[in-house]
C-alpha cells in the first residue's frame, strides 16, 4: 500500500502482520512468461489490488512537477478521450499530428506511444517516485493503465537499454486516475489506474517508460491464468506491446516529509519466521508497501511482514512508505514517499548434523563439553597442537598413531578431496584453500589421534568437519583450516 493524497484524507488502515511465501514452483520459472528477460516484470491482479486506492490524483491542489521529455517513443501522437475537450468522458482516442514534446510535456489529455523505444523525460534532479498518466482507450482494467514498466538512470542514453537503468516498483494504482468530473463518474475513463513507481534511495533525474510485453499480468500468484482480451504476446500472462502516455510527474516533497524504518538487520533459522516492520517510520497517516526478494516488484502491503526461512539463505527486503496528506490546500505535498533496505539471514538449526554458515561445528546434538557446543562452536577443551611441519618430518614418523601412517590414502580417511594422495603428500603440498586445509586436516588428525596430544577434538570429529565443507567453496576450506590451525599451532608436546 502507499500514500492516498484525498480531498478528505480519512483513511483507516488494517495493520496486521503478513506471512509471506515464495512459490516453491512457479509456472513463470526460467522466464516463460517473458518475451524480454531483461524487461519482463511479472505479477498478478491480487497483489495488485492490495496496492489499489480508489480516489484520484488532486493534480489541481498536489504540488507536482511533470518531466520534459527527451528520446523515445514511436512518434504517433492523439488525444484521449477523442476530440477532447468536447468530449471529456469514456475509453476512445483521436490522433494528431503534434512533437513528441508537445504530446508528452503537458497534463493535457494529449498522449505520445511507444513500442519496442522507451520515452525518456528529465526532472532536472533525481527523484524517487513518479506518476504515469496514462491515456488509455479500451479495457481491460488495470491492465491497461499500468502496461507498461518504469526505469530511471543518470543518463539519458536508451541505446543499449535496460543497461544502465533501474527498474522502479508499482508502489500504487489511483483506480480514478487524476481527475474525475461528474459527469464521468461510474464509467471507464482514459486516466483510470494511473500507477505511481518509486525507487529505492534518492531516485534518478531521467525516467523511462517502456511497454513492448514488459509486464506479465495474471489473475492470481499462481499464474495460471490471465485475461486474453487484448493481450498482444503468444506467452503466458496479458502483456501489451504498447502504451499511451499523457505526462510523467514527480510529487514534489520536502526532505523528511516523510522518513522509512524497515528495522534492524534481521538472523534467523530455518525452520522460522523472520518479521520486518514500519513502526518507527515517521510521517502522517502513513501506509506500507514491500519488495521482499529484491526484484523490484511489491510483494506485500501493511505495517508489519515475515519472511519464512525455508532454506540457508541470504537476502534483503525494501520497505516503501508513503505519507497521506490533505490536497483541499492548493500547493500541498502529495504522495510523499521514502525506502528504507533491511539485511536478512537464515541460518540453520544448530544441531541438525549440517554445518551451516555461523557454525564452527555441528556434532549433531547440542551439548557442551564434547568438543562442539550446544552453539555449534569448537570447545577448547585440550591446548595441546602439533604443526603440518613437525608432522611431515621423517624423524617424526614414529609418532603417527595406527591405524594412520605415511602411506595412508587420504580417501580412506575422509572424502576423496585428494585422489591417490597419501596422509604425507597431503600434509607436504603447498599452496591456500584446499591445500591448505588438507595440510591442516592432516594435521589436526594426527594430533587426535595420538594418545601424547592433548587435543580439543576427536578422530570422528575432524573427519566430521572436513567432509561437511567438502565439496564446498574456498571460503568455507579457509574457515575451517583457520579453526584447525588455531589448535595445531597451540604448542607440541612430543619430542
Amino acid at each position: 500500500m502507499t500514500k492516498r493524497c484525498i480531498p478528505a484524507c480519512v483513511l483507516i488502515f488494517l495493520v496486521m502482520a503478513i506471512s509471506w511465501t515464495a512459490q516453491a514452483q512457479d509456472p513463470c520459472d526460467n522466464d516463460v512468461c517473458c518475451v524480454n528477460a531483461a524487461t519482463c516484470v511479472v505479477t498478478d491482479k491480487e497483489t495488485l489490488a492490495a496496492i489499489t486506492v480508489d480516489e484520484i490524483i488532486d493534480v489541481a491542489n498536489c504540488n507536482i512537477q511533470l518531466g520534459t521529455y527527451v528520446t523515445g517513443g514511436n512518434g504517433l501522437t492523439g488525444l484521449a478521450p477523442a476530440n477532447y475537450p468536447a468530449n471529456l468522458c469514456g475509453l476512445s482516442f483521436s490522433l494528431t499530428n503534434e512533437t513528441p514534446a508537445v504530446a508528452l510535456n503537458d497534463l493535457d489529455h494529449r498522449w505520445l506511444q511507444s513500442d519496442t523505444i522507451p520515452k525518456v523525460v528529465d526532472f532536472g534532479a533525481p527523484v524517487n517516485s513518479v506518476f504515469v498518466f496514462v491515456a488509455v482507450d479500451h479495457g481491460p482494467f488495470p491492465e491497461e493503465g499500468i502496461e507498461q514498466t518504469v526505469w530511471g538512470s543518470d543518463s539519458p542514453d536508451i541505446s543499449n537499454f535496460p543497461q544502465g537503468w533501474t527498474l522502479a516498483s508499482l508502489t500504487t494504482i489511483w483506480k480514478k486516475g487524476w481527475e474525475d468530473p461528474v459527469e464521468c463518474q461510474g464509467q471507464d475513463n482514459v486516466d483510470d489506474f494511473t500507477g505511481q513507481y518509486s525507487f529505492p534511495g534518492a531516485g534518478f533525474r531521467y525516467v523511462a517508460t517502456h511497454a513492448n510485453f514488459s509486464i506479465s499480468i495474471f489473475e492470481t500468484p499462481a499464474h495460471e491464468n490471465w485475461v486474453t482480451f487484448e493481450d498482444n504476446s503468444g506467452v503466458p500472462g496479458w502483456q501489451s506491446f504498447d502504451d499511451e502516455i499523457d505526462a510523467i510527474g514527480a510529487p514534489v516533497c520536502p526532505a523528511g516529509t516523510v522518513v522509512a524504518d524497515a528495522g534492524d538487520d534481521q538472523i534467523g533459522t530455518v525452520g522460522q519466521d523472520i518479521c520486518f516492520n514500519g513502526f518507527n517510520s515517521t510521517g502522517t497517516g502513513l501506509s506500507f508497501s514491500w519488495d521482499l526478494d529484491g526484484d523490484g516488484e511489491i510483494d506485500a502491503s501493511g505495517e508489519e511482514v515475515c519472511i519464512p526461512c525455508n532454506d540457508v539463505s541470504d537476502g534483503e527486503v525494501t520497505l516503501f512508505v508513503t505519507e497521506n496528506c490533505d490536497c483541499s490546500v492548493a500547493g500541498s505535498t502529495c504522495a510523499c514517499v521514502d525506502s528504507d533496505t533491511a539485511l536478512y539471514s537464515c541460518k540453520g538449526e544448530c544441531g541438525d548434523g549440517i554445518l551451516d554458515a555461523g557454525e564452527q561445528c555441528d556434532d549433531g546434538n547440542n551439548i557442551d563439553s564434547d568438543g562442539c557446543s550446544a552453539t555449534c562452536q569448537v570447545e577448547v577443551v585440550g591446548g595441546d597442537g602439533c604443526t603440518p611441519g613437525f608432522w611431515k618430518q621423517s624423524q617424526h614418523f614414529d609418532s603417527w598413531t595406527g591405524p594412520f601412517t605415511p602411506d595412508t590414502l587420504f580417501s580412506d580417511v575422509f572424502e576423496d578431496a585428494f585422489p591417490n594422495m597419501t596422509l604425507l603428500e597431503v600434509a607436504q603440498q603447498g599452496g591456500d584453500g584446499l591445500n591448505a586445509l588438507g595440510r591442516h586436516t592432516v594435521a589436526a588428525l594426527l594430533n587426535a589421534a595420538s594418545p601424547d596430544v592433548s587435543y580439543d577434538l576427536s578422530v570422528n570429529q575432524v573427519v566430521e568437519l572436513v567432509n561437511q565443507v567438502f565439496p564446498g567453496t574456498k571460503s568455507a576450506y579457509n574457515a575451517l583450516k583457520d579453526n584447525f590451525e588455531n589448535f595445531n599451532e597451540q604448542g607440541c608436546p612430543l619430542n
